[in-house]
């Protein structure tokens, strides 16, 4: 038998591999539950790779997860080569509860970096459903809801994160029932602004790998995978999935662990700028030897390098470059400067009990593995930019300061030059000798002493031999009170809450609004809405404090009279028109409890509310509270009650952060539906974050009352001070200790 002959037989034995973990090698994970006892699989151990026994408990039913007789086999025109040894056996569910039994395995190692992963499953009725989960991020051990889960749900394909901030993925009529699914999938951890990239494939040619059915990039479920479990069970139907041939690798040869197809790997590239091009260097290395993954598959017989290099700009096909001889794991090229391309390494194989009459890829004995498709970018002429400028927001008479972190790419960068964008003009360059900037031709600009003619858009541009490149131009903006409606009987005229702020934001009132003592003392400081009529409620107007700082506080007063009897949601305040998903943000009772007596501040960001602190219905309609909600884009976001951090979390909303939906003062929705039931005073919105100590001020100039926002460690009696009263109690404690010596 010759070399050409053999590769399928080698493949045929990749089962062989899954006995293979050498200590110090990345990790190999799998379980194929041949070698499983029949009855439950809870309490039982085998496979390779793991750290203790399948555990766990039933989750909402009676029924197991059961060792069931049989292997899977995965369609052939995958070409999925792993294969089993031992009793032929699978799992199948037996629970007909929502979420049915789950089991999990604590690896010995974590799976980090790339992460690939496969399993065999088949819907044996309609109802059938069977997966996968891991990491399990609230660390119970069974199966939950915020788990991270790949699975099957009767002829739909769910990949589920929407418990880890992210967006799910469900695709219709992807399983048939009664047939074998080849289900593959990979995991880049952080590849995403710190999220995870999951994609997911099914039934592909692992020898010819395409696009992804599912490709995620918006859940974040930690740095690595260190705990895998099986989810399996019915809904109407039974039975259950059948599940088979587990395997989890991050190897450099992790494909191969999973698949048994074994490509070529670790592409990269190396340059070196040779006048108006660059000299590139292509490399990678053979496919793994699947009986000994230490070393090159001598199977391979050429290494086929396809690429674009040449293409016309509209040609998106990778064409063959050079057949190359399995030794040779690199390619020197010559290409274009400020160019991006993509290059694949195909590996070329005899089809199993066959010869090649020529070595090529058009022998109809030819079998080829591809790699993945490698892109990247060569040298860059122009200056790149590295990180542009920020946003500033400052108050007026503060400095503001912008800068341009850039990099001239083959060629120094010898000059910069701030502008100030046009207002539906030309850009305007900042001259050298203009007295309210600094530094406008480095790449450090500060606007001096800033005033509301300084707002607007500032960008650097950045110069080398080869031309000049522009940062994007980041927003000077002034810290101040976008809207403040004290609902004072004083400031109210012509049917309007007067904005006492300066940005002229009146709010139109409905119907005669009824004045009552404010928190201040003053007998016509507040306004009363009784819940059932929509007099005194308000529209301030469609303008968004989060469309240009994406920031903003929340101030106001609120006395909550309690139920309103009407079994409706309250809202003191809304940014909503009518339909939810026009909503930016609101405070109001609980979504869930319509009459309850918590305040929530919603802030639509997918994942419900953050903040929850109870409105107290003290009977006597006099007491307020003060409430100040910061949120913020980077988050986290914060609420305090009477002057004190009391919540913080949350995130950005990602429904309506600017939307043109009016702010509804007393109810929650542009129809004065969701009316509140209580009293409102001194509402007062700002485009930035106040912190705690202007918070804090707030609350004390309506109260007389001071809160500590900072308090020292030493400080044993709680006045917000070390003070010799607290060197006494430490003195005091120390001589009762009994420490102390006569």
């Amino acid at each position: 038998m010759n070399r050409k002959q053999a590769v399928w037989l080698r493949m045929a034995a990749l089962g062989c591999l899954l006995c293979w973990v050498s200590a110090g090698q990345a990790q190999v994970v799998y379980d194929n539950f041949n070698d499983k006892a029949a009855g439950d699989l809870r309490g039982q151990g085998g496979g390779g790779g793991w750290e203790n026994v399948w555990a766990g408990s039933v989750s909402g039913g009676t029924g197991t997860i059961d060792i069931s007789t049989g292997d899977l086999t995965a369609p052939a025109e995958t070409h999925f080569a792993l294969v089993q040894s031992g009793t032929p056996q699978s799992i199948q569910g037996t629970s007909s509860s929502i979420r049915g039994d789950s089991r999990q395995v604590a690896l010995a190692a974590p799976l980090e970096g790339s992460v690939w992963f496969s399993f065999l499953v088949r819907n044996d009725s309609d109802g059938s459903r069977g997966g996968i989960y891991f990491n399990d991020p609230q660390g119970v051990g069974d199966y939950t809801p915020s788990d991270p889960r790949i699975t099957t749900s009767g002829h739909q394909l769910k990949v589920l994160v929407t418990q880890n901030g992210g967006q799910d993925s469900v695709l219709d009529n992807i399983f048939v029932t009664g047939r074998t699914a080849l289900v593959l999938g990979r995991v880049d951890f952080n590849a995403a602004a710190g999220n995870e990239r999951l994609r997911v494939w099914i039934d592909p040619d692992v020898a010819a790998l395409a696009e992804p059915l599912v490709d995620n990039a918006s859940g974040d479920f930690g740095d690595r995978i260190d705990l895998v479990g099986v989810m399996d069970y019915y809904s109407g139907s039974s039975p259950g999935a059948t599940i088979d041939m587990l395997t989890l690798s991050d190897n450099a040869w992790a494909y191969m662990d999973v698949t048994g197809v074994s490509p070529a790997y670790d592409l990269a590239v190396s340059q070196i700028p040779s006048g108006d091009q660059t000299q590139v260097t292509l490399t990678w290395k053979t496919a793994r030897d699947p009986l000994n993954p230490i070393q090159d598959d001598s199977a391979v017989l050429k290494h086929l390098l396809y690429a674009d290099f040449y293409n016309g700009p509209t040609d998106p096909n990778l064409v063959l470059l050079a057949s190359l001889e399995p030794e040779q794991e690199s390619f020197l090229v010559d290409l274009p400067l400020d160019g991006a391309y993509r290059f694949r390494v195909d590996e070329l194989r005899a089809k199993p009990g066959t010869v090649l009459m020529e070595e090529s890829p058009d022998d109809p004995n030819a079998f080829v593995v591809a790699s993945e498709t490698f892109t990247f970018e060569t040298l860059k002429s122009l200056p790149q930019v590295l990180s542009d400028p920020n946003n500033a927001l400052v108050f007026a008479g503060e400095d503001a300061v912008f800068e341009l972190i850039a990099t001239g790419g083959i060629n120094p960068i010898t000059a910069y030059q701030w502008y100030r964008t046009g207002d539906g003009a030309s850009d305007r360059l900042l001259g050298a000798g203009d007295p309210n900037y600094a530094g406008v031709q480095t790449n450090r600009l500060i606007v001096l002493a800033a005033d509301e003619a300084d707002e607007g858009g500032y960008y650097c541009r950045a110069t080398n031999a080869g031309g000049s490149t522009n940062s994007q131009p980041a927003t000077l903006a002034l810290k101040k009170m976008l809207a403040r409606w004290t609902l004072d009987a004083d400031d109210f005229a012509g049917g309007r809450y007067l904005d006492q702020s300066a940005a002229g934001h009146d709010a139109v009132v409905t119907g005669t609004p009824t004045f009552v003592a404010g928190p201040d003392g003053d007998p016509d400081g507040a306004v009363a809405i009784d819940g059932v009529s929509a007099a005194g409620s308000a529209n301030g107007g469609t303008w968004s404090a989060l469309a240009s700082n994406r920031r903003m506080t929340l101030s106001l007063w609120v006395d909550w009279y309690g139920p309103s009897g009407t079994g409706v949601h309250q809202r003191p305040i809304a940014k909503r028109d009518i339909d939810w998903n026009t909503a930016a943000w609101n405070l109001g009772n609980d979504g869930a409890f319509p009459d309850s007596s918590n305040c929530v501040f919603n802030n639509y960001n997918g994942s419900g509310t953050f903040a929850d602190e109870p409105l107290v219905d003290d009977g006597d309609r006099t007491t307020f509270q003060h409430y100040v909600f910061v949120l913020v884009e980077e988050g986290p976001c914060r609420l305090y009650l009477n002057g004190t951090l009391e919540q913080t979390g949350g995130g950005w909303p990602t429904y309506a952060p600017g939307a043109a939906s009016p702010i509804n003062i007393g109810c929650g929705k542009s129809d004065s539906t969701m009316l509140f039931h209580g009293a409102l005073s001194d509402i007062r919105i700002y485009n930035y974050d106040l912190s705690a100590a202007e918070v804090a001020r707030l609350y004390y100039d309506v109260t007389g009352q001071g809160q500590c926002v900072d308090r020292p460690a030493a400080d044993i009696d709680g006045d917000c001070a070390v003070t010799l009263s607290d060197v006494k109690a430490l003195l005091d404690h120390w001589l009762d200790s009994g420490m102390s010596q006569p």
